[in-house]
């Protein structure tokens, strides 16, 4: 889903999207850095697991996997995947083929599928206001009719 032009925009209005926006604005006043300082308290103590009265946090770590692409390609000469298998599995880096091709090449040999929509939040650009004021909007959103 690509972002709409200025003439292609439909805009409704929807409370929802000031609520959410308050709380990121909450979230990165009060939480990010926080939650960077207790990422660093917890492996600077060599633990992974930082508790509260009431809450807990898991510091967890991701992986990601990848096939050594040389090694795949052996599979497949070696005739233990079929090609379809071998073709399958693949997914070509953009970065790496712009390297080589030029744009329009690389745009006849690729394709283009939607993901999944994602709602985006932004902060319009106006006057600037204080957390405090901040707090007391999201407090009287929330107790608010809808």
């Amino acid at each position: 889903m690509s972002k709409p032009t200025t003439a292609e925009r439909k805009i409704v209005r929807d409370i929802r999207i000031e609520r959410i926006g308050l709380v990121e604005e909450l979230k990165k006043h009060f939480t990010d850095d926080l939650r960077t300082g207790v990422k660093l308290s917890l492996v600077e103590k060599g633990a992974n697991v930082a508790e509260s009265e009431h809450f807990e946090g898991l510091l967890v770590q991701s992986e990601r996997s990848t096939i050594d692409p040389a090694k795949w390609l052996k599979l497949y000469t070696d005739g233990l995947i079929t090609r379809k298998q071998f073709l399958g599995a693949l997914t070509v880096v953009n970065k790496a083929a712009y390297e080589i091709l030029t744009p329009p090449q690389i745009a006849r040999i690729s394709s283009t599928t939607p993901g999944e929509p994602q709602l985006r939040i932004t902060r319009k650009t106006g006057p600037e206001f204080e957390i405090g004021e901040l707090v007391r909007r999201l407090s009287a959103e929330f107790s608010g009719p809808e």
